[in-house]
């Protein structure tokens, strides 16, 4: 036989149960409870994120103290608590296999973007596992008969590197872009003849982040961008891909001494020319470390700062650039807490996007009319070449022999070279077209 409890014995159980309920809510025990248990969330908390990029200028025979410099930087790199590392201008395959053998054990993960004819110079190590990899070779790089400046022999790339971070999606973009070889920029901008390529490699930058990263819970990008943070072309890229400038958003206490001169540093061993060093006597910052991330999360530059500076009490420099490192604080974010402070807020509007627009039709005309002038010196040629005849044989045949290579040499600039030039700055011109359009419609929706 069952004996089932009395109503007044389970009314008294269920009284002396919210009894002993509200005594422990109330209790200190309760409230130590919900602390020791909150620390221990803590402890699994997402740890911070520590990345550095720093321009290597590894050329072999022409670089000063690679040799040397690439020891220290292993031994430094092997020593380090960072988690990922973005280096460039690594040009020598050899080089980044002695990086990946000598940092191997810290760092497990590492790829080299291959491009050009000498190579991107661009590579990644990561301590966290490497999903994937993919990059993208800008449409413009320079001109191949450039040689003095060799930008087009490496293929100026971004490289992207799908990397885990304890259960994040991190897309980490490495680039080097065009280099500005006009030392009167800072007065005139259009000085620099390389301006237009380079305004292409940060639309297609943009646009290539715009699009990978959708999926991914941070992107960030490292690397030269030779651009200075006043040029319109920093300012859209940071607006077409949504980005943040660590340097700007970095939280250093007042004490600490952050310059953020990546390049052309007073202290540097390895100046640069001396009419360089007076056109940019205070030197330049083009060296950065950029992010965005997704909403679920709130992303905090705790530090961002220059680095690989002076070799230990050594007399030489790591590079003839600074390196640049950052830490960042990784919360989860609910839908309803508040969005996180931006310190330095991404510009609106589409005035940069007009700048980016004139410089391409500048461009594309002084293509039209190189190439008129290109095809008048080759008629001309081609004319000298029957006359004077009347000149001795060796004579004759030397001057045969260099007039044919000049009206070669043009044919093939103007024909190849420049038309090629001339349709990609076109399509570029027309991509920008259809943003300023879209940008101007949204403008006019809003008002």
């Amino acid at each position: 036989m069952v004996v089932l409890p009395c109503r007044s014995c389970i009314q008294l159980f269920l009284s002396l149960s919210k009894l002993i309920r509200y005594i422990f809510l109330k209790s200190r025990f309760f409230k130590t409870f919900i602390r020791l248990t909150m620390t221990q969330a803590n402890s699994t908390a997402i740890p911070n994120l520590k990345v550095v990029t720093l321009n290597f200028w590894g050329i072999r025979y022409i670089s000063k103290d690679v040799e040397v410099r690439l020891r220290y930087l292993i031994r430094t790199l092997r020593e380090s608590d960072y988690d990922l590392i973005a280096l460039q201008e690594i040009w020598s395959f050899n080089d980044y296999q002695r990086i990946k053998d000598g940092i191997g054990l810290i760092f497990p993960y590492s790829h080299y973007f291959q491009n050009g004819l000498v190579g991107s110079g661009c590579c990644v190590f990561s301590r966290h596992h490497i999903e994937e990899v993919f990059f993208h070779r800008f449409s413009l790089n320079g001109y191949p008969y450039k040689v003095q400046h060799s930008d087009w022999f490496a293929g100026k790339l971004v490289g992207l590197a799908v990397i885990h971070f304890h259960g994040l999606v991190i897309n980490a973009y490495v680039t080097h872009l065009h280099a500005n070889y006009s030392v009167n920029f800072l007065l005139n901008q259009h000085s620099d003849e390389y301006l237009a390529h380079r305004i292409i490699q940060l639309f297609e930058l943009s646009q290539f982040i715009s699009k990978t990263g959708v999926q991914a819970d941070v992107c960030l990008l490292l690397g030269d961008l030779n651009t200075l943070e006043t040029e319109f072309g920093y300012k859209m890229l940071r607006n077409h891909a949504q980005l943040l400038d660590a340097y700007t958003e970095k939280n250093n206490s007042a004490e600490e001494f952050c310059d953020g001169i990546t390049c052309n540093h007073k202290y540097n061993k390895y100046q640069p020319p001396m009419a360089v060093r007076k056109a940019f006597p205070d030197g330049l910052r083009i060296d950065y470390i950029m992010f965005k991330y997704s909403k679920t999360l709130s992303l905090k530059c705790l530090v961002c700062k220059t680095c690989f500076g002076k070799i230990g009490s050594t007399d030489l420099n790591y590079s003839d650039h600074e390196g640049v490192r950052a830490e960042f604080e990784i919360t989860q974010r609910k839908l309803d807490d508040p969005l996180p402070e931006v310190k330095s807020k991404i510009e609106p509007g589409i005035h940069y996007y007009l700048d980016a627009r004139s410089v391409l039709l500048k461009s594309i005309d002084s293509i039209s009319t190189s190439q008129i002038t290109f095809i008048l010196i080759a008629f001309l040629c081609f004319l000298l070449l029957f006359l004077f005849n009347n000149l001795n044989e060796y004579f004759s045949v030397f001057k045969n022999f260099i007039l044919s290579m000049i009206i070669f040499f043009l044919f093939i600039f103007t024909l190849f070279v420049k038309s090629v030039e001339k349709k990609i700055l076109a399509c570029s011109l027309d991509s920008l077209n259809v943003v300023i359009k879209h940008k101007n419609s949204d403008i006019s929706r809003l008002n």
